[in-house]
């Protein structure tokens, strides 16, 4: 099975309200922020999305 998100130690969560994908959480690698942005800006419905890899990841 192909992942396009390494296993790592990054974990990221996603909330999406009013049409925007809210990206929180660490990547096991920084330089797969662009892909996974760009990844959820491609899901039907969501027209923006804001991304903090640097804040902690709530439950």
């Amino acid at each position: 099975m192909y992942q396009l998100i390494p296993h790592g130690p990054g974990e990221v969560h996603v909330h999406v309200a009013n049409g925007i994908a809210y990206l929180t959480g660490s990547l096991p690698d920084p330089a797969m922020e662009d892909v996974v942005v760009r990844a959820a800006g491609t899901v039907p419905g969501v027209v923006d999305v804001k991304a903090d890899f640097t804040a902690p990841v709530s439950a």
